[in-house]
């Protein structure tokens, strides 16, 4: 009995000595500013959009792991103007660290600050944000309820405990109707 609990006692002291060392490496060594140009192109590889960071990016491991973004917009879809389709000012978002080992994901709320959102519709009545919906598969066309599962799979491992939006603006423009608010 007393080997099985110093095995247990030495592994996790071993996590938690790996973990405080992650803590500290993402503290002192690592910046996530480095990346910025990195993100940029992978939301231009798979949006088409031009993603734009302005501000700083940090992050925070202990308790939660977290990331705040400050000042950043996302480009407009073809057609629709040079305007972004969306700005903020800053964007947290916190997830505890134990159910990310188990493939799960807990968010304990993201927070939009600033957020200045876009929305447009024009004349043969298309939007500007259809594209980032992204094109079903012809797999999903052809068995809709696979996809759909598929989907619920993948949400159901996310669990976020709420959303704070601050100070937002979100204008429709629906150039096919001829309004605009």
């Amino acid at each position: 009995m007393k080997s099985t609990f110093r095995i247990l006692a030495l592994v996790a002291g071993a996590l938690s000595l790996l973990v405080i060392v992650l803590a500290v490496y993402l503290y002192f060594v690592f910046d996530a500013n480095d990346y910025r140009d990195r993100v940029s192109d992978q939301v231009r590889a798979q949006t088409g959009r031009e993603l734009t960071i302005s501000g700083d990016i940090s992050l925070s491991v202990f308790p939660w792991l977290g990331v705040r973004l400050e000042q950043a917009s996302l480009g407009n879809a073809p057609g629709f103007g040079e305007r972004p389709f969306a700005r903020i000012e800053r964007i947290e978002a916190r997830a505890k660290l134990a159910p990310l080992f188990r493939g799960e994901v807990e968010v304990d709320r993201v927070v939009l600050g600033g957020l200045d959102l876009n929305l447009e519709r024009d004349a043969q009545g298309r939007n500007n944000w259809d594209d980032l919906a992204g094109e079903r598969s012809e797999r999903d066309r052809e068995t809709p309820e696979r996809g759909a599962e598929e989907a619920m799979r993948a949400l159901a491992t996310i669990a976020v405990s709420g959303v704070e939006i601050e100070s937002a603006r979100v204008s429709w423009d629906d150039r096919q109707a001829g309004v605009r608010h």
